[in-house]
């Protein structure tokens, strides 16, 4: 099977933008993956999409004014969204992050802009940044898995991108894991997302911070809140475990045990070579990704669970920038 075709590298830029709930950030990048003048910014909070596209538009023409010499030779616009995106309408169908319906965004980045602009799916684009340029590169059958404050994926099968029959194709953050289990953003019950997001690891952070007060004990993770529930994060979860903490590191067990479940099924019914595993929650490393891979090499086919890898993204922040740059020039 052939690998993911690399866009070429002819000179010519795409204005990047990557649109989450409280943050977006905005580059050039050209065909090698590269940035050019990287900025972030903090967004405003609202559920108004007026508002929050008045603050990209603003970004995107801060940087366009600050390139002019640039500008000739900007092919046009990529954006990445968290939620569920018609790449083809470039609409935004539902953010819940960003508290948004059916929103016409590429449409609306158009008209402000003077650019064609290409909408789609943050996990779908940095998945698609890894097989170009990243962790992936060489794949033809690639799984990409994104765990922050949601989990999102992303999918390639035979070196193509794939959306599915409604454009959402990837969202293993919402496969259902547990019959009746913890409440999911997205109304189920019981989801990938709702037990391994970082969401999930802070409320068990918590749980195993007020079980160590109770009993008067010790621990890296009370060191680190300082007692302080509100501090608790994944991050600050991930943080203990590094300094041997047990709770910490049970907590990463068990949520890298149902990521692992969830990988799984996805190994048996689409067999990809590689799976890509970044965001936010796999900076805990191998706290997580260990206990995901033998829960993966449990449950998994022989064959097809065999042969898989389960590896860390190459991008860290930035490769839902470099995947909308390979969307417009590659033209997926």
């Amino acid at each position: 099977m052939p690998a993911m075709r690399v866009p070429p590298a002819d000179g010519r830029l795409v204005l990047a933008m990557d649109l989450g709930a409280s943050h977006l950030s905005v580059a050039l990048v050209d065909g090698a993956g590269e940035l050019y003048r990287p900025q972030a910014f903090d967004l405003t909070p609202s559920p108004d999409p007026v508002k929050i596209l008045s603050q990209v538009i603003s970004a995107a023409r801060c940087l366009l004014t600050g390139q002019r010499d640039e500008v000739g030779r900007i092919a046009g616009a990529g954006i990445g969204v968290a939620g569920l995106v018609d790449p083809r309408a470039g609409r935004v169908l539902s953010a819940s992050n960003l508290g948004w319906a059916n929103v016409d965004i590429g449409n609306v980045l158009t008209g402000f802009l003077g650019l064609s602009v290409r909408v789609d799916n943050d996990a779908r684009l940095a998945t698609l940044a890894e097989a170009i340029h990243g962790a992936g590169r060489g794949c033809s059958d690639l799984l990409g898995l994104w765990i922050g404050t949601g989990i999102g994926g992303g999918l390639i099968l035979g070196g193509r991108l794939i959306r599915g029959a409604s454009g959402t194709a990837g969202e293993i953050g919402h496969l259902p894991l547990i019959e009746d289990g913890p409440a999911c953003s997205c109304g189920n019950r019981g989801c990938l997302e709702a037990l391994a997001a970082g969401p999930a690891i802070a409320a068990a952070g918590r749980e195993a911070l007020a079980r160590a007060k109770r009993k008067g004990i010790r621990s890296a993770l009370r060191e680190l809140c300082g007692d302080d529930p509100a501090e608790v994060t994944s991050r600050l979860v991930a943080a203990a475990a590094d300094r041997g903490d047990p709770e910490a590191r049970a907590i990463f067990v068990r949520a890298g045990a149902h990521l692992g479940a969830a990988l799984a099924g996805a190994v048996n019914l689409l067999n990809p070579e590689r799976i890509v595993v970044g965001g936010g929650v796999a900076g805990a490393g191998e706290h997580l990704l260990a206990p995901a891979r033998r829960k993966l090499a449990e449950r998994a086919l022989a064959p097809p669970g065999g042969t898989v890898r389960v590896v860390a993204a190459r991008f860290r922040d930035t490769g839902v920038l470099v995947g909308a740059g390979a969307l417009v020039l590659g033209d997926y």
